[in-house]
């Protein structure tokens, strides 16, 4: 962006090839970028950014390859919606964006076209009749009447924006274009898209000084659920974005309470629910359906939240639904805010003493502190979608924390690392410096730190922690700014809080009257000097008549002078009195024609004040965050200048001790110096005692060196010796283990031996038996014997 900016101003001072390149190239990569927090209208980049881009459409040529650039970068400008806001009520892109209207365009080109004006018109404020209104509403009414159905439609919904509650704009479309006509051709026509469309131009033109009927207002509450299920369907969050802000405005101005308890809406919510659970779509065909999802997500809450607000019976019997699809787009970004919301408003209107309904944002705490503690480094404030995502939190956490069965539960998740972590830039972490990086431009930081002290204030009340990180948060400057700036600029709700928190002991009533004293002095303007300059305004005067004409004029002025006082009132023609009117006519023509000149002339002006202002408030912003990062250095400049000044005294304390020191050393240094005196002597004594010594010594050396030699002469025979012994050793090593085999074997032998002769007794033994046995046998065989001889013989 600061690279375009440059190139921007550079092109314009040399009108160079490669610079139009670069620009170009610049815008396409802006038109792409899918980090829409760059556009965020409080950076410091920004106003210079726009107003580049607003003088770039200007200066330049309708055919151009840098207006359709402007155009794409626009268009993804807006789905930043603080950036959004700001390209409509500060920027004022809409008279050069005019320019670029003309039938000679693709119709590819008038939808890109339309679609970006339809965007930048929802919402716009206009005071007068601008000059550019009657050439944009008489082109758009052509188009309606001979293009096709979606430019006839995207034409409508800018001629509906530019209508709603801006008179001015009202008696320019009844002044230029046939309405009747208009009307005529759009309710010919069928779709939810331009019906929604023709209803709130009739709204507009019939009901714009008076409250609407309540017959009206129950036909737009059933059409504007019909609408709005539709153009979620088709992911239209340009045409989502205009029925239901218009249902909220007309919500805002009628009361619609009664409206909505009288008759249900059940069947309508459950479809529009279902479609939003089952994330139903259909393709548009123009590539950003993705992008535009979560957009149409947190409008449809939007639209939900204030249903909830207003407490319809239907919406009450889907609580518990609603709180279900809220925590499962907490962690979305252009969700987010929404879904929080919608949760802090169904945690406020419920029964606190209903602990089924709260049950899910009990079980969903661990992921409200998870989000907190993972959405902000100690960096301090990032964008503006997040801060809106964090505020929420600390609301939803605050008025979970009043409800009795869940506050000890709080008291106990949630860590004072965490918070302290979000309050990085106001208060003093561990002892460590301020960081100076707190965005005074950007009204949502404010409230989000605003939310936050209110959620410290009631968890104080019951711990000592956070009483003591209440009572740091508001001794810091940075904390009197937020709540001086909250008090001039923020919402009723955050001013309350404010005056609520006043109520407890440490908050510093008297700085925050300073700074605030401090702020109207830096934004009330010099009402001698405006009131001055609009009485000079006032004597402007402009010509009306040529010189010719004037002295035309006079002389017949003089003739019909003579005329009546001679009272010869036949004699004056008719062609004399009509030419008389015509001068009039043309005069008043030239009148006109300088007035509408004027007037173009003022809304430049007026468009080049509000940027100059734009500007001027990012630098105002700058200086302020310069002016208080200077007293805080002051401050710790001051506090370490007094610390110095301690260290001072004791250090002169210390040098007038040192001081005593040096004069007893002095006294004593004299005494030192005689004793030196004696010790050089006794010096000088030892010195030639020493050179005897050294004379000794060398000798001892020489003789030490002989010593030596004889000693290199038996260290070479002891060598020898050692080797001798070594291997003789050795040899005993090896006769030793031939001893030890040999009484090893020995030893075997005298146990086989003894185990021989252990058996061979064993053998003769049973030997002995065996031949005892043996010669028992013999005499019994004897016996035997002798017995059949002495039979045989006694037979025979």
């Amino acid at each position: 962006m600061k690279q375009l900016v440059n190139a921007i101003q550079l092109y314009f001072q040399t009108k160079r090839e490669d610079t139009a390149m670069a620009i170009n190239m610049h815008l396409q990569s802006l038109s792409v970028t899918i980090d829409l927090s760059v556009f965020d209208p409080h950076s410091t980049i920004a106003p210079q950014f726009f107003v580049s881009l607003y003088e770039l459409m200007n200066k330049m040529e309708q055919r151009s390859s840098f207006a359709w650039n402007c155009v794409d970068v626009l268009s993804n400008v807006c789905r930043n919606p603080a950036a959004r806001h700001a390209l409509i009520h500060t920027y004022q892109f809409i008279p050069g964006l005019s320019r670029l209207l003309s039938d000679q365009l693709s119709n590819d080109k008038k939808i890109r076209l339309l679609r970006l004006m339809q965007d930048l018109t929802c919402g716009i404020k206009i005071s007068w009749q601008i000059p550019h209104l009657p050439h944009l509403m008489v082109t758009l009414s052509e188009w309606i009447e001979s293009a096709n159905e979606e430019i006839i439609t995207l034409s409508m919904g800018i001629l509906v924006n530019l209508c709603y509650k801006n008179l001015p704009a009202i008696y320019t479309l009844m002044g230029n274009v046939d309405v009747k006509k208009i009307v005529q051709i759009c309710s010919a026509m069928r779709g939810p898209t331009i019906e929604i469309h023709t209803c709130k131009l009739l709204i507009i033109l019939d009901y714009m000084n008076s409250d609407i009927p309540e017959s009206i207002l129950l036909k737009v509450i059933s059409v504007t659920f019909e609408s709005v299920i539709e153009a979620f369907r088709i992911r239209d969050s340009i045409l989502l974005r205009q029925i239901i802000q218009f249902f909220l405005d007309v919500g805002k101005q009628n009361s619609l309470e009664d409206l909505l308890q009288k008759q249900r809406y059940d069947r309508q919510l459950a479809t529009l629910l279902e479609i939003v659970q089952n994330n139903q779509s259909m393709e548009t065909g123009d590539g950003n359906f993705e992008n535009r999802d979560p957009e149409c997500i947190g409008l449809v809450f939007e639209f939900l939240n204030f249903l909830i607000e207003k407490k319809a019976p239907s919406v009450i019997m889907v609580h518990a639904v609603l709180l279900q699809m809220a925590l499962k787009w907490i962690h979305t970004d252009l969700v987010s805010s929404q879904a929080l919301t919608m949760l802090k408003s169904i945690a406020v209107n419920v029964d606190k003493n209903d602990i089924g309904i709260l049950e899910p944002l009990v079980q969903g705490l661990p992921i409200f502190l998870t989000t907190l503690d993972c959405s902000r480094n100690d960096d301090g404030p990032d964008y503006i979608e997040q801060n809106l995502k964090i505020a929420g939190l600390f609301q939803l956490l605050k008025i979970m924390s009043q409800v009795p069965t869940i506050r000890p539960k709080i008291l106990e998740d949630l860590k004072l690392r965490t918070v302290c972590k979000i309050f990085g830039c106001l208060q003093d972490i561990d002892g460590g410096k301020v960081k100076n990086d707190l965005d005074m431009a950007n009204i949502e930081t404010v409230n989000l730190y605003v939310h936050g002290m209110a959620l410290v204030n009631e968890l104080a009340r019951d711990d000592v922690a956070w009483i003591n990180l209440q009572s740091n948060l508001m001794q810091h400057k940075q904390t009197h700014m937020i709540l001086a700036q909250c008090l001039c600029q923020s919402s009723r709700e955050e001013k309350t809080i404010v005056l609520e928190m006043s109520t407890i002991p440490c908050f510093p009533r008297k700085l925050v009257a300073e700074v605030m004293v401090s702020l109207q002095a830096a934004t009330v303007p010099d009402l001698k000097r405006s009131s001055s300059q609009s009485i000079q305004d006032q004597e402007l005067n402009f010509p009306v008549l040529s010189v010719t004409q004037i002295n035309k004029i006079d002389t017949l002025l003089t003739k019909l002078n003579e005329t009546f006082a001679q009272k010869q009132f036949s004699s004056v023609l008719t062609s004399d009195v009509i030419e008389l009117y015509e001068y009039k006519l043309a005069s008043m023509g030239n009148a006109e024609r300088a007035a509408m000149a004027s007037v173009e002339a003022a809304s430049e002006r007026c468009t080049h004040l509000q940027h100059r202002n734009a500007q001027l408030t990012a630098e105002l912003n700058r200086s302020h965050q310069l002016l208080y990062h200077v007293q805080q250095c002051h401050e710790q400049v001051s506090k370490l200048k007094e610390g110095l000044e301690e260290n001072v005294d004791t250090l002169k304390k210390q040098v007038d001790v040192d001081k005593g020191k040096l004069r007893a050393c002095k006294s004593q240094l004299g005494l030192k110096e005689e004793e030196l005196n004696e010790c050089k002597a006794e010096l000088d004594n030892l010195r030639k005692k020493c050179e005897k010594s050294l004379e000794g010594k060398k000798e001892v050396e020489e003789q030490n060196a002989q010593l030596k030699l004889y000693i290199a002469k038996l260290e070479e025979s002891s060598t020898k010796l050692q080797k001798v012994v070594q291997k003789k050793e050795d040899a005993l090593k090896k006769s030793n283990y031939t001893v030890d085999s040999l009484n090893s074997k020995v030893n075997e032998l005298e146990q086989n031996l003894t185990q021989k002769q252990t058996e061979l007794q064993e053998t003769m033994v049973e030997l002995k038996e065996v031949t005892k046995e043996l010669n028992n046998r013999k005499q019994i065989l004897e016996t035997i014997t002798k017995f059949a001889l002495n039979s045989q013989i006694s037979e025979q």
